[in-house]
């Protein structure tokens, strides 16, 4: 009968209805798995225990060798490291053989930090003199030096800026090089060029991408896994 008929496809759908999802479903809804996290479930918990214990002694052992080339650094930087170096000191200036020598103090030349002549005089290293005026030599151009001079010694550096173009960009060369940015951005103001080009033209340096993991073999495992040591951490890995 129809009522017969009725009953029997309610019956059906509540079926279907109560059924469990399939394995693709399931599989949908869960987050895919590591393929590292898969083989270490798959290890007996003495294993997994010896494992992480190696991981341990690893980075115990890395921080060793961290420590140790740090002392190292320092040790070579105590060796080459002017230690008679004091702010108040006069220092000559030999740019590119210019018959008038530069007389500044350090501190005047360490103004604009991270600039060349900051990191050349901030003490960190001996720099070489000429023997018999006590000068230290760069094969620079001396005329735009002048505007350089004035600006480290905090003169009116601005009267000294070149009309003309050659000499601007004269100019902007040598600040470029010297890595004076402030002084750089005020030289492009006030020649009417726009100073944020400072930035994008000295793009920083990057640390090098795609480095190579450093596997080491672990003796306690038969499996042929390996550590592998990165930059910031361990992982299991199978080859």
């Amino acid at each position: 009968s129809i009522s017969s008929r009725y009953r029997e496809h309610q019956s059906m759908d509540k079926a279907q209805e109560e059924l469990p999802e399939g394995p693709q479903e399931q599989q949908d809804d869960q987050q895919e798995e590591h393929p590292n996290m898969k083989i270490f479930r798959q290890l007996s918990n003495t294993k997994k225990i010896l494992l992480l214990r190696k991981q341990f002694q690893l980075l115990v052992k890395s921080k060793e060798l961290l420590e140790q080339e740090e002392q190292r650094f320092e040790q070579q930087k105590r060796k080459y490291r002017d230690l008679t170096a004091r702010e108040e000191d006069m220092l000559l200036l030999d740019i590119g053989g210019a018959p008038t020598f530069f007389k500044i103090r350090r501190s005047d030349l360490c103004r604009e930090e991270g600039s060349r002549l900051e990191a050349v005089f901030n003490g960190n290293f001996k720099v070489s003199k000429q023997d018999t005026t006590g000068a230290t030599f760069f094969n620079r151009d001396p005329v735009p030096f002048e505007v350089i001079h004035a600006y480290l010694e905090d003169r009116n550096y601005l009267d000294l800026i070149p009309n003309d173009k050659l000499g601007q960009e004269r100019l902007l060369h040598e600040t470029r090089y010297w890595e004076l940015r402030e002084l750089e951005r005020t030289i492009l103001t006030a020649i009417g060029r726009d100073p944020s080009q400072v930035d994008a033209t000295r793009p920083k340096s990057k640390p090098s991408e795609n480095m190579p993991p450093r596997r080491i073999k672990v003796p306690q495992f038969q499996e042929g896994h390996h550590l592998v040591a990165g930059e910031e951490d361990l992982e299991l890995v199978h080859p």
